[in-house]
Parts: C-alpha cells; structure tokens; sequence
C-alpha cells in the first residue's frame, strides 16, 4: 500500500464518520501520515462483547518504532471508554504480522466474525481481551 493509497482510505473513513460508528486515529508527523487505525463501534458477537478492529496500518519505515503499539493502546481505551470487553480483529497472514499481534497478547478468536472471514479467508482471526490490559 503506497502513501496515496494509505491517505485515500483515511480520508475516506475520516469522512464517513459521522454515518457509521467509527472511531479514528492516526499519527501524522509533518503532514505525512505514519499510521492508522479505524475501530467499528457497533457491538459484534453472541453478547455483543467484541468491537472490530477494522484496519490498523503502519507504514514500513515507521515499523518496529512504536507506533502501532500507540495506536493500539489507543483502541484499547475506546473499547474501555465504551465499556466493550474485547477487540476483535481479521489479522494479516504475514508472519510479522502475526508476532506483532501475539506481542500486544492478541490470541485466536474464540468467536469467528463470519462476515470478515468471508471477507479476508486467508487472514486469521483474532482476539484481545481488553479488561486483562
């Protein structure tokens, strides 16, 4: 995914903000956009106790910075800020991928998402308790 592409689908979301319960965040420094993630805020699961993860993206050079552990954080405290217990997340395949979430603790979903795993067949479906953090 190239700069454009990256700041497309953040103007996108960004835009659409107020027709869908999204929540939004970024780090931008100087104007370049260095990562993003957009939560759905509509409950999902049995009890409704998940909220979607929905993109997370770290641009590659700004990888292994802790960035993306900010912007994680940052989707933790929405989902306690709405009282959700868990996020709920269609992981990448990539190896790298994989380690980074297994190192914020994300382990396999318990409850699959079938409309993301329609979606993305080949990502891997993942959980993060949130009241364990």
């Amino acid at each position: 995914m190239d700069n454009e592409e990256r700041e497309q689908i953040f103007n996108d979301y960004f835009v659409d903000l107020k027709n869908k319960n999204l929540y939004v965040s970024a780090i931008i420094d100087n104007s370049e956009l260095l990562g993003f993630m957009i939560l759905n805020c509509n409950p999902i699961g049995k009890g409704s106790e998940y909220i979607e993860l929905k993109m997370f993206h770290v641009s590659q050079q700004y990888r292994n910075k802790g960035i993306g552990k900010l912007l994680f954080d940052d989707a933790k405290r929405k989902a306690n800020e709405l009282n959700i217990p868990k996020l709920y997340l269609s992981a990448h395949s990539a190896y790298e991928t994989q380690k980074f979430y297994e190192s914020l603790g994300c382990i396999d979903a318990i409850w699959k998402y079938l409309k993301a795993v329609e979606l993305e067949p080949w990502d891997i479906q993942m959980e993060y308790s949130v009241r364990n953090s």
